[in-house]
């Protein structure tokens, strides 16, 4: 398997059991972000691993062409420009996550259902391409 297929595996089983943990335990995640968003240093621990996560997907699987890959690609973006935005503006970002707390359960449950599709996507046609 190439590189491209290997993160996309990564990818796309991240992306489904995430998804599946944000749809069964909302309420859980939604108090983990309520205490990761109370401190900007949290924040800025937490920030490093998933900027590495981001630089790997871009640097490894930058696909831009109009299938299941350019999900891994936009997901990879995605993910490297929050984590830029987090380091170099943490007041602002928390701000802005702060401000979602009404919203947060519907939106988690949202993303976890989200989440699924994509990764379960991603993988069959990962593995489809790959074997």
């Amino acid at each position: 398997m190439e590189v491209e297929g290997t993160i996309a595996i990564v990818v796309s089983h991240l992306m489904f059991i995430i998804g599946l943990s944000e749809l069964i335990h909302a309420k859980l995640w939604a108090r983990y972000t309520e205490e990761l968003l109370e401190s900007e240093h949290t924040v800025i621990m937490h920030t490093p691993f998933w900027l590495v996560f981001g630089l790997v997907i871009v640097n490894g699987h930058n696909i831009w062409e109009m299938s299941p890959p350019v999900i891994v690609t936009v997901f990879g973006w995605l993910m490297l420009v929050k984590c830029i935005l987090v380091m170099m503006a943490p007041t602002p970002m928390l701000s802005i996550g702060r401000k979602m707390k009404s919203s947060r359960m519907m939106a988690l449950r949202i993303s976890g259902v989200v989440m699924i599709a994509l990764g379960t996507y991603v993988m069959l046609d990962t593995y489809s391409r790959y074997g």
